[in-house]
């Protein structure tokens, strides 16, 4: 009996043993790899070190977009002793909820550093050191956050940053993207945000079984993003956007020797440090919420009407098409008929400019004789002409999302509205109204390709060759005869310059101006107020348009405006007179 139980106990001993041998064989042969792999993980830390972000740079060399110092507080779940959660959101002054969102988040990835607190301030910096010794899986790291000089003045170039999704996070390079990494999110931030981004580097830290780093056992440093610089000359977009920050208004300065834009100032806008700095949440959502739309950039995504302005297109088509001459006169009684009988369309001027020619047509801004030319020339070599100038279609700008404008003609008007142009829409479109939209940067194109004569301008704000990449190539002439743009140009210098043009308070004693003035009329509220122009007019430098949403008379509003961005401009380039103008600055009664 007693010999029945020891073989029996002895064959459980020797099973037990066979069950442990095939155990060990599985755990230390067939799943040696990853058992070492987990043991490795629970010794060693992969703590990235963040690659600082490129630097975006004005014209002059001066920080658009920096880098400031930044302390962040980050947990690594598998370290992270969840009894310490009273500690840790009394140590930092934060909720619970916030530490177990941190928490979740950090489960997807359990031996990285998820981030906890941003840009935390050193006081509670100090007292997380002092306590230190009590606290598993949390570190202090710095590196360098987004810092933008000008605020307000230069958000819609630079663009702002926003955290990175799960997503692309997911789809990311993981030498570029951290799990708590942030990405370009509108302007040259988006565009350019391979270029500006770095490839973040990393340490191998050995950790004792609290957490706390032992030794560096290995490390790649990290390789900072490269810089972009723009051609925006920063003071200049700085004094632009004090004059008009209270407006919903647009100022546009291009120089004409290189297509580069010097000012483009959108308003209202928004702090993009607001976007990259914790604490201001509910900056951000009303930036966000806001009835008045202050992301976005109305100089390169708005379409409104033009009004007058137009009137330089149909005047440049009539002349190539031979429809006018510069000496043909056309009657304005303050009215016009296509047929009798039918609806009159009027001059803004009741009274009429009796006999005028194209010079006091464009002078004055004569709607008489714009109707007269467009009849002749027709809704067909309207839009032909617009879209050679550049109306009608976007182009590569590098801040993104441009509208590209429409110039609408009988076919568009079949297509998208189901009906037949009518010849009094050719009425209308002949002064800048009927279905035609443009940007504010397309109308600064426009009056920079008749500065430069035909020659079609294609503005651009980033500076390729110090930015060290290749800049898009693109040349084109208008086919107009450059005499007739010699011919606009004399008339648009009498706009400003003659005591009865529209857009005589935008003259400057020493800088000779030619523009434009419109008043265009808005599906809602008051008109819109534009002035667009060029100077010096015998050798033309810089070009303007500036755009007043609801404004009102364009020289009453926007011409003014114009006036004072370009003796900014002229302040500080130092330019010295170049044209004495005699006479004073009246207001009279025909239309500003």
């Amino acid at each position: 009996m007693d010999s029945a139980r020891l073989v029996f106990l002895r064959s459980v001993f020797l099973l037990l043993l066979g069950v442990l041998a095939v155990n060990l064989f599985f755990c230390q042969v067939i799943h040696g790899q990853y058992y070492l792999t987990l043991s490795e993980q629970n010794r060693i830390r992969l703590i990235p070190l963040p690659a600082l972000r490129g630097q975006i740079f004005d014209a002059s060399g001066n920080i658009l977009a920096g880098n400031r110092p930044s302390y962040d507080i980050s947990l690594v779940y598998q370290d992270f002793d969840r009894n310490q959660m009273d500690l840790i959101t009394k140590i930092l002054n934060i909720k619970k909820d916030s530490v177990q969102k941190a928490l979740e988040r950090a489960k997807l990835a359990p031996f990285s550093p998820v981030l906890l607190e941003s840009d935390a301030a050193m006081e509670e910096i100090f007292r997380l050191e002092e306590r230190g010794p009590e606290i598993k899986g949390v570190y202090i790291d710095i590196h360098g956050r987004r810092d933008y000089p000008l605020r307000e003045a230069a958000g819609h170039l630079t663009g702002y940053l926003g955290l990175i999704s799960q997503e692309e996070y997911d789809q990311g390079d993981r030498t570029r993207f951290l799990f708590s990494d942030y990405k370009g999110r509108s302007g040259i931030e988006r565009v350019f945000d391979d270029v500006l981004r770095g490839y973040h580097g990393g340490q191998q830290i050995e950790v004792n079984s609290r957490g706390k780093a032992l030794k560096t056992m290995s490390e790649r440093r990290p390789l900072k993003g490269k810089d972009v610089y723009l051609t925006i000359q920063g003071e200049l977009q700085k004094a632009i956007y004090e004059m008009i920050k209270d407006k919903r208004a647009v100022v546009g300065m291009m120089d004409l020797k290189n297509d580069a834009v010097i000012a483009l100032v959108s308003t209202p806008s928004f702090d993009p440090n607001a976007f990259v700095t914790p604490s201001r949440t509910d900056e951000r959502t009303g930036y966000l919420k806001s009835t008045e739309k202050p992301m976005i950039n109305l100089a390169t995504y708005g379409g409104f009407p033009l009004g007058s302005i137009f009137k330089l297109v149909v005047a440049l088509g009539s002349l190539q098409e031979g429809v006018i001459t510069p000496q043909t006169n056309f009657h304005c009684d303050g009215t016009f008929t296509l047929k009798a009988g039918q609806r009159p369309f009027h001059c803004w001027n009741a009274a009429g400019h009796g006999s005028v020619n194209l010079n006091t047509a464009i002078m004055q801004s004569c709607n008489i004789f714009f109707f007269e030319s467009g009849k002749r020339l027709g809704v067909d070599k309207i839009a032909f002409y617009a879209r050679e100038l550049g109306l009608g279609s976007a182009w590569d700008l590098e801040l993104g999302g441009m509208f590209p404008g429409l110039v609408p003609d009988p076919q568009w008007k079949l297509e998208n509205i189901g009906d037949r142009w009518y010849q009094g829409e050719t009425i209308s479109f002949a002064i800048g109204q009927s279905y035609l939209l443009v940007s504010p940067l397309q109308v600064l194109r426009l009056v920079a390709t008749i500065a430069k004569e035909g020659d079609v301008a294609e503005p651009h704000i980033v500076d390729y060759e110090r930015t060290g990449s290749s800049a898009p190539k693109k040349h084109r002439k208008a086919k107009i005869d450059q005499i007739y743009f010699k011919t606009l140009k004399a008339a648009m210098k009498d706009v400003v310059q003659s005591p009865h043009g529209t857009g005589r308070l935008a003259r400057l004693e020493d800088l000779s101006i030619a523009g434009k003035t419109s008043t265009a009329q808005a599906p809602t509220g008051e008109s819109h107020s534009w002035f667009t122009g060029f100077a010096p007019y015998e050798s033309p430098e810089v070009a303007i348009v500036v755009f007043v949403e609801h404004g009102g008379s364009g020289g009453m509003a926007a011409a003014p405006l114009a006036r004072d961005a370009l003796q900014i401009w002229q302040s500080l380039n130092k330019k010295d007179p170049n044209t004495s103008l005699s006479g004073e600055v009246g207001v009279s009664n025909e239309s500003v």
